[in-house]
């Protein structure tokens, strides 16, 4: 935690300059109201160059005072220890208005955790009057504020007199005239004087030269959509701009200053003491900040633990689960409830519990599913003891970090539990921030705006410059990217993270409202962490939503009702082999191109096999995968280590879970659980390179310690590295395996219903056109929206004696929920519509409507004989007469249609995909065939296959059109760019690879492109098929490449 401060990452000569920088007479402090990057847009330093600049000059005091927030505090907190600075938290304050007309009004240091409070609950209060996403009247006054609830352990310096006038109503303590170096103060030192109050020197800090100046005019550029070149004056609003730019952090800024107020002695004295009072403060908590469990008074959360757990054991084990498994249950838990309250963990787990007992669907997952704690509460799903879960990996007595809890609702429920928590615990509550910075396109996208270009060339220079694989930026565009790429640029929310305290979350952070109205705390989760608070994640998955909807779709039909806790189908022989098909596409988890291919290698596919699969597939381990499956087909190997014996055995040797790092560092290495533990999350950090050549030397030794053979100790670090990046727990992959079971059941008996909920829950890998054509590939014909037989959304309808998937009318494009309800209210309470004008007459829809409904094909069945350009000519007849007569519509019957030719089928299926996004009437694959064959020679290159023939062509040059269903960029070892895309036909999916030459030749292409010509050389590995490309046409464009 922060506020135990180790200084790392400064060698031993550095720390030897600072010692002999550091002044012996401490006259005047030049580092105690810096601006950082984290005055969002207003900023350029980071709390590290700040600090490390404030060291080299010798100083012993550094403070950021960034406009209306505290987001950068972890991590100036973080480089004050680093560099052995006394920190001073506090806020430059300005008033509540809009970004371009805010006025500065006073800074804010705080003296003690109930001035860290005050802060907090000030600028909270600005921002959710000058909140974005809402109606803002500007009305919050913060002066007002501190006259009305007092500024009890905060230092005040404000450089406008008439508000110093106002707070010194409340006495002359901590209140100080702001005497800013470049602006005029010998009238403000008099009206201090006159005060009674006293004065402080200053000096604002904002950058340090003129690259710093170029960067802050790059970022108000942004901030106002205008080029650099014509920015609006004073738009920064600060204390004194005028001589913040120095030419360095460096004595000569302390001269200066000391030169600019030497007729104020007094004030240069008053900075020193202001530094030495604010630094001393104590802000951060000392151990971690666990929500109140709330229980009746005398009972203790762990005693409640405890007992919630023994009636778990019943409701998960049975009344009589045998005297062995009853041993191992009680064995366990209680070596977990021993670490659970030892950590203070107790009240933490109750509060998930209560969460999780709010919602009938969950899936607990993350490492907490380790626990037999977390199961028998009902938070997690898989019991730890049957597939053998560490428990360690999610909570240890050496761990330092904080672990979490990650809960999975059904992802149209989400939003109900988390305002549960917000109604149960107001003003204690909130969502973790996602501190949003520019990255790389974001900031050549904002460069080019800012170098002068308009909206149109900037999305032309974007396409050619594909992300830096293209045409080179121009060099001013370029450098000015650089100059944003990595700065914060807004404040966002984090996925699901939620904070809860015991008291007002303002005793820990300010809190500001997100664009839902959800309440958001200053700092990401990393910066969360560091300050002591704990976080729960509730996260929304689309996957729950589907298994709920498909069990109630066919549980009308069964004897048997499926029920939510009891469907529990892993040893489901008929369910396994489906898996081993690789036929997964909307199977949560496995349904990857990646994961699929797997599956058909390993050709093995029970539980236990799905939680490994699912978790080897990451980015760095590929190598690693071949082997797993030769070994798992019965291949030799041998442990690398005689203390790795019964260590990886369930994985045949190799380490496939994040566990397995810490466990093949603790057994072959001696690390101890903590060590192996941070050694783990050093894999995941983007700092990594530099902690990991430390890392590999104490691994080195300790396994040459443990007798390990050098050669060996370097390919088991070799597993270690695979892990680089992201990888998965074991207990996280058996959560989601049980998930992925449970819908590869249901998609082998119900394939239409479990489609049906794919679809309406917003899909899943692919886009909504491949899981259409997968129901085409099942048998089931694929219907157009239909004014009188749709629903919302997709439905089963029975035609003819055939079961059908039926499009929803929220397929329709520009057709707004309103209408849609409209539309549905009408028909149930006065029946279909009888043809046309009776639509028209009832729903009076408008002409954009009534034009994508049209050429949608949705009213065909109410046309009464009429094509579709005899419907757009009844409608304006029919608008025609209603715009001549008044009330009614009528006439329309007397009226003959004239005889009009109807659409072409091309230019109907073109409007279908205009109006619908997606082709229904024929598999798009069938058109762009037609498109192919009437061009022979510029599309002949290998025989005209698909994809029913790939297995019977390995090794020869072929042809096959397919459509484009997911393509995955990845770096060769030599950091060269490749991909791997699948394409879909009438028969199915099938795989292609995209080595770095014909990547660079198509990537282009299959940017641009939907539907396409593939030649390549058919290959197998492990018996599942791919196509290695060389040539590639984009049939939609009729471009030919290679």
């Amino acid at each position: 935690m922060l506020n135990i401060c180790i200084v790392v990452g400064v060698n031993a000569a550095h720390l030897l300059r600072m010692e002999h920088s550091i002044k012996k007479n401490l006259e005047v402090c030049n580092y105690i109201h810096c601006r950082s990057e984290y005055s969002l847009l207003r900023g350029v330093l980071s709390a590290d160059e700040i600090c490390r600049s404030a060291a080299a000059a010798g100083e012993q005091f550094a403070g950021i005072t960034d406009i209306n927030n505290l987001y950068g505090l972890p991590a100036f907190l973080e480089a004050a220890g680093k560099y052995r600075l006394k920190p001073l938290v506090g806020a430059v304050i300005t008033n509540s208005a809009p970004p371009d007309k805010r006025e500065y009004l006073f800074t804010a240091y705080c003296l003690n955790k109930s001035g860290f409070k005050r802060l907090n609950t000030i600028i909270s209060r600005l921002n959710n009057d000058f909140s974005p996403y809402r109606d803002t009247v500007y009305s919050y006054d913060p002066v007002a504020d501190l006259l009305e609830h007092g500024r009890s352990g905060l230092i005040i310096l404000s450089s406008r007199p008439e508000i110093l006038a106002r707070l010194r109503e409340q006495g002359p303590e901590d209140l100080y005239a702001g005497l800013f170096q470049g602006l005029p103060f010998d009238g403000l030192y008099r009206t201090a004087r006159s005060l009674d109050i006293k004065s402080a020197a200053l000096k604002e800090l904002i950058g340090r030269d003129g690259r710093d100046r170029r960067t802050l005019d790059l970022l108000q550029a942004v901030e106002q959509g205008l080029p650099a070149a014509r920015l609006r004056q004073g738009s920064v609003p600060c204390s004194a701009l005028g001589d913040a730019f120095t030419d360095g952090f460096t004595d000569a800024a302390e001269i200066s200053m000391q030169n600019y107020f030497s007729a104020v002695p007094d004030a240069l004295k008053n900075n020193v003491g202001i530094a030495e009072a604010a630094a001393s403060a104590e802000l951060m908590p000392k151990g971690w900040v666990f929500p109140d469990a709330r229980l009746p008074d005398g009972v203790s959360a762990e005693s409640e633990l405890l007992r919630l757990c023994r009636e778990g054991i019943r409701r998960r084990y049975g009344m009589t689960p045998g005297i062995e498994k009853t041993a191992a249950i009680e064995k366990r838990l209680q070596y977990e409830i021993g670490i659970i309250c030892k950590k203070g963990f107790a009240a933490y787990f109750l509060v998930v519990r209560d969460i999780v007992c709010q919602a009938p669907r969950t899936c607990g997952r993350g490492s907490a599913a380790s626990s037999i704690v977390s199961y028998l509460l009902g938070i997690t799903h898989v019991d730890p003891l049957a597939y053998n879960l560490f428990f360690e990996r999610f909570l240890n007595m050496y761990r330092v970090d904080l672990p979490d809890i990650d809960v999975d609702f059904p992802w149209d429920e989400r939003e109900k539990a988390l305002r549960y928590v917000f109604d149960k615990y107001p003003g204690s509550s909130a969502m973790v921030a996602d501190h949003v910075h520019f990255k790389r396109r974001g900031a050549a996208r904002e460069a080019a705006k800012a170098c002068g270009m308009t909206e149109i060339q900037t999305n032309e220079l974007m396409k050619k410059w594909r992300g830096g694989r293209g045409e080179e930026l121009p060099q001013e565009i370029a450098e000015a990217a650089a100059l944003l790429y990595g700065r914060p640029r807004f404040i966002g929310t984090h996925p699901g993270g939620v904070i809860i305290t015991p008291g007002p979350i303002t005793a820990n952070t300010h809190v500001q409202p997100s664009a839902s109205g959800v309440p958001v705390i200053a700092w990401e989760k990393d910066g969360a962490e560091a300050c002591g608070l704990v976080k729960i994640d509730l996260l929304g998955n689309r996957s729950l939503a589907v298994l709920r909807d498909t069990i109630r779709l066919v549980n009308p039909g069964r004897k048997t009702r499926l029920d939510w806790e009891s469907f529990q189908p892993y040893s489901d022989v008929r369910t396994r082999a489906f898996i081993e098909s690789g036929d997964t596409a909307g199977i949560f988890y496995i349904e990857s191109p990646a994961t699929r291919q797997l599956l058909k290698k390993m050709g093995c596919a029970d539980f236990e096999h799905v939680v490994s699969a699912s978790s080897i597939i990451r980015p760095a381990a590929n190598k690693w995968i071949n082997e797993y499956i030769r070994r798992m087909k019965g291949g030799d190997y041998r442990p690398l280590s005689p203390a790795l014996e019964g260590v990886l055995d369930e994985t045949y040797g190799i380490m496939v879970y994040q566990e397995d790092v810490a466990r093949v560092a603790m057994a072959a290495a001696g690390f101890n659980p903590g060590e192996a533990d941070r050694l783990r999350k050093t894999l995941s950090k983007k700092n990594r390179a530099e902690k990991l050549v430390q890392w590999r030397e104490r691994f080195m030794k300790g396994a040459a310690a443990c007798g390990t053979g050098r050669e060996d100790a370097e390919q088991l670090w070799a597993g270690i590295l695979s892990f680089d990046g992201y990888s998965f727990c074991k207990s996280h992959s058996a959560s989601y395996a049980l998930v992925s079971y449970r819908l590869a059941w249901l998609k082998l008996r119900y394939p239409l219903e479990f489609m049906v909920s794919v679809i309406n829950n917003g899909g899943g890998f692919y886009a909504r056109q491949v899981y259409l054509n997968i129901v085409r590939r099942m048998g089931f014909p694929v219907l157009k929206p239909d004014i009188n037989k749709s629903s919302g959304y997709y439905t089963i309808e029975t035609v003819n004696g055939i079961r059908s998937l039926r499009a929803g009318l929220f397929q329709i494009r520009e057709l707004s929920s309103g209408l849609i309800d409209d539309i549905l209210v009408e028909r149930s309470d006065s029946g279909s519509f009888r043809d046309f004008k009776d639509f028209i007459e009832r729903i009076e829809p408008s002409y954009r409507q009534t034009r994508m409904m049209i050429k949608s094909g949705s009213l065909d069945s109410i046309a009464a004989g009429c094509n579709r350009p005899q419907l757009f000519w009844c409608y304006y007849h029919t608008k025609r007469l209603a715009d001549a007569r008044s009330p009614g519509l009528g006439g329309m019957e007397a009226l003959p249609v004239p005889k009009i030719k109807g659409y072409s089928s091309a230019v109907c299926l073109r409007d279908e995909v205009d109006t619908l996004d997606l082709f229904f009437s024929r598999h798009p694959v069938e058109y762009f065939a037609e498109r192919a064959a009437a061009r022979p020679d510029e599309c002949r290159a290998g025989e005209m296959i698909d994809s029913r023939m790939l297995k019977k062509r390995l090794g020869r040059q072929i042809s096959i059109i397919g459509t484009l269903a997911a393509e995955k960029e990845v770096m060769t070892s030599k950091r060269k760019p490749m991909s791997f895309v699948s394409f879909e036909d009438s028969w199915s999916l099938f795989e292609t690879v995209f080595f770095p030459a014909a990547w660079n030749a198509f990537e282009p292409v299959i940017a641009s492109g939907f539907a396409f010509l593939i030649s390549g050389t058919v290959e197998a590995e492990s018996g599942a098929e791919y196509i290695n490309v060389n040539r590639l046409i984009c049939l939609n464009r009729m471009k030919t490449l290679g």
